[in-house]
């Protein structure tokens, strides 16, 4: 036991980051004591001692040849009055006195103040028996003053002060050393896990790692010129070439350069190129450092005891900023570890509990390639597949309620990831613009760590598309949304920074969303959520029946729902429920048909004829004149939904006046088959004839196409538009009535397709891709318009 204990409290040589990080330690603290053994009446000692040629050394011969060539003054620093200070307090000096004297000046020992220093161990004073005890209940005797029975340092310091000092000498030692970053003409890149790492980063440099370097160190001469900091800034993490600008400045000259930045800064210029020094993680070693100097009296600790329960090095490099502060608060370096390993367990992040995307019942082909992208997540993180082999951002897009957020928690639940969700909406609510980019770095500074911890990590922002894009960004807020834009580009295109983190998106109207966003390499791999069809439809309602009317045939209440989504389902059950608890009893079908009906006020059969002749006008049009790809035609009671995937084009006048054809065709299709048209397809700000009219604005303010190259923004409402732009009105009209023209005379061309997918949508309440694609093979183009 003695053996033991006496092994876990001994000192061992220090590495060269421990030595660096002393070194800056002390020029934050000049008044701190050096740990025992670590004094210069230590090192004198050892300058007593025979070398490896046996020859002794001699201070004279070094201060001599100090004296004799500047050039070395650098390898042994010169004794001074702040170093003298710090002597061992059993040293009197008596030997120092007579060697000042002989080289000819006198040192005023006598009139230095009492030096600051460790107190005596308390394990020095009492039996194993107790030591061991003590260690039991968390007390540290090591690192307890004997007399003052207290673990206060003889100089108070900041425990994140400290830990940062130690994490900035081991990432400083790793890349070269100071001599390394503080050279003349030398430029290095800092990185940063957060913002606030990043400040108190530059702290450290500026007041001790700077003066250090200054001063020279014990491996080189001085440095001529002191280093240079710049950042962190959250206003150059928006404006990348205002951070740019400003290294080139300094890089015009030859003082040493240290530019601290994290991973939501965009490199661009020079910064490319720059060498970049990670800044160490909090680990283990790193904490035993620390923890002598803040929380121990006397300058040891219970080594080994304290390493035992200490948590991994990855579960404290995973550990949130706040949480490490909050053990650190604890009395005692033993108590420190004990409490950071009960918070790095309760503050774990794990993976959302709840399905699988395999528990997910009506997926369809959505659920096959999420669970081909989980294969591949499950292959990096088990080091069979490269990061760069994987899509690193999923967009899940379809109508309201179709499961897009489940989805993203099954999915994560899939591959046993920790999951961090949020919102653009949630994002606002914390503040102001430098509030939202705070919040929206700090995701992704989570979701990092977790990373370290677990191998991969999930990202989900919700309502991705009320972002907007940038192209239809005008008036007082249009600098807000080109920042958090842009901000969202910076974060999202950094591959190798988000290594492990997978982001998902999810939104209702992916066309509103920068098509930016959207590229390979940010959210490339889109999923279309639709609503479960057939068989698909039957296994949701299996579901959220959990068992009951396991007997009952379901296939005609699945039909009669076509077009209900996963949530539609969930609400259906529910009403169902609670029908059958009013009556005491158990649900039944008649309860799940009532439910059906109640949800959905059912149309007339010509209303509903109506409405499915609507859709299939637009799904024509689009197949016809090349606009989009029809995708699948939904009649859900009144909320009748069309998918459309539009192609990508020029921005041309025919392309826009394409797309206003495809938005005036449902209207234009009721006038060719039923006489007139209704008013489905006006209505509110999302309605046909709104996104046709906006559409053509769009085309005069934007892009150039209404007689002029003035640009202006389209933003405002169009009747504020109309009367700032003379002559607007009349270009919007006119395109109107040539488009909605070209309509009518496209689908009386092509009456007989229209009838037939029109005819599906009424008796099927569903057209899917492959019947529509067969209904619309035999469309005629119009004279002027070619087909696809």
């Amino acid at each position: 036991m003695t053996t033991v204990l006496a092994t876990a409290t001994s000192r061992p040589a220090a590495p060269s980051w421990q030595r660096l990080a002393d070194t800056v330690l002390f020029a934050l603290y000049p008044n701190l004591p050096r740990p025992p053994g670590t004094g210069l009446s230590a090192l004198l000692a050892q300058m007593r001692q025979p070398n490896a040629d046996d020859e002794l050394h001699d201070v004279d011969a070094l201060l001599a040849q100090q004296r004799a060539d500047p050039a070395s003054r650098g390898a042994v620093p010169l004794p001074t009055a702040s170093t003298l200070r710090t002597w061992d307090r059993h040293d009197d000096g008596s030997d120092l006195r007579a060697w000042a004297a002989d080289d000819g000046f006198e040192l005023a020992l006598d009139a230095e103040p009492e030096p600051v220093t460790f107190g005596t161990p308390a394990a020095e004073r009492v039996e194993d028996a107790v030591i061991a005890a003590a260690l039991a209940d968390g007390d540290d005797p090591w690192a307890m003053d004997a007399h003052r029975q207290s673990y206060r340092p003889p100089v108070t310091l900041s425990p994140a002060k400290a830990l940062m000092t130690a994490r900035l000498a081991r990432a400083v030692t790793a890349a070269g050393g100071t001599n390394a970053i503080g050279a003349p003409g030398a430029a290095t890149i800092l990185l940063c896990a957060s913002r606030e790492e990043a400040m108190a980063a530059a702290k450290i440099i500026l007041n001790g790692v700077r003066a250090f370097t200054a001063l020279g160190t014990a491996n080189g001469p001085r440095a001529s010129l002191p280093i240079e900091v710049v950042g962190p800034d959250a206003a150059a993490a928006a404006q990348p070439e205002r951070l740019a600008l400003e290294v080139a400045k300094l890089l015009d000259q030859p003082v040493p350069v240290v530019v601290i930045l994290t991973e939501a800064h965009q490199r661009i210029g020079a910064l490319t190129h720059l060498p970049v020094v990670r800044i160490a993680p909090p680990g283990r070693d790193i904490l035993l450092w620390s923890l002598r100097w803040t929380h121990s009296a006397t300058g040891r600790i219970a080594e080994a005891a304290v390493r035992a329960a200490l948590p991994s090095d990855t579960a404290l490099a995973a550990l949130d900023p706040g949480v490490l502060a909050l053990a650190l608060r604890a009395e005692g370096p033993l108590r420190v570890a004990r409490e950071l390993a009960r918070l790095a367990a309760v503050s774990a992040p794990a993976a959302p509990a709840g399905p699988t995307l395999r528990d997910l019942p009506g997926l369809g082909a959505a659920g096959a390639q999420l669970e081909r992208q989980a294969a591949d997540l499950v292959a990096y993180r088990e080091g069979r597949l490269a990061w760069s082999d994987v899509p690193s951002g999923i967009l899940l897009h379809g109508a309201p309620g179709t499961g897009k957020t489940h989805v993203a928690k099954a999915f994560a639940a899939t591959i046993d990831a920790p999951f961090f969700p949020t919102s653009l909406g949630k994002l606002q609510a914390k503040g102001h613009l430098g509030d939202l980019l705070a919040a929206w770095e700090k995701v992704f500074d989570q979701a990092r760590a977790a990373v370290r911890a677990h191998g991969a990590a999930i990202v989900f922002i919700d309502e991705i598309d009320a972002v907007g894009e940038r192209r239809n960004t005008g008036g007082r807020n249009e600098n807000y949304d080109n920042k958090v834009i842009s901000e969202i580009l910076n974060t999202l295109g950094g591959v190798e920074s988000l290594e492990g983190v997978l982001v998902i998106g999810a939104a209702n109207h992916p066309d509103f969303i920068d098509p930016a966003i959207l590229r390979s390499g940010r959210l490339g791999l889109h999923v279309e959520m639709r609503a479960p069809a057939g068989r698909d439809l039957v296994a949701v309602f299996r579901k959220h029946l959990r068992g009951d009317l396991w007997d009952v045939d379901l296939d005609r209440l699945a039909q009669s729902a076509t077009g209900a989504t996963m949530a539609d389902v969930m609400g259906i059950v529910q009403i169902a429920r609670q029908t059958a608890r009013a009556a005491n009893r158990p649900v039944t079908l008649i309860d799940l048909f009532d439910a059906l009906a109640y949800r959905n006020a059912v149309p007339s059969e010509d209303l509903r004829r109506r409405i499915a002749i609507h859709e299939a006008g637009h799904a024509v049009a689009a197949h016809v004149n090349g606009a989009a790809t029809p995708q699948r035609i939904a009649m859900d009671g009144l909320a009748s939904r069309i998918a459309l995937r539009h192609r990508p084009d020029a921005r041309t006048a025919d392309d826009l006046h394409r797309e206003v054809v495809v938005h005036l065709a449902g209207r234009a299709a009721e006038e060719v088959l039923l006489g007139q048209p209704s008013g489905g397809g006006g209505g509110g700000e999302q309605c046909d004839l709104a996104q046709a009219t906006r559409l053509l604005i769009a085309g005069a303010l934007n892009y150039g196409h209404g007689g002029g190259l003035v640009w202006s923004s389209a933003a405002a409402d169009p009747a504020t538009l109309f009367a700032r732009h003379a002559g607007l009105h009349d270009t919007v009209s006119q395109g109107l009535d040539r488009a909605y023209s070209d309509a009518l005379a496209l689908l009386r061309d092509n009456v007989e397709a229209l009838s037939a997918v029109a005819h599906h949508a009424f008796v099927d309440g569903v057209v899917e891709d492959e019947t529509l694609r067969d209904l619309l093979l035999y469309c005629r183009a119009t004279p002027e318009v070619p087909l696809p």
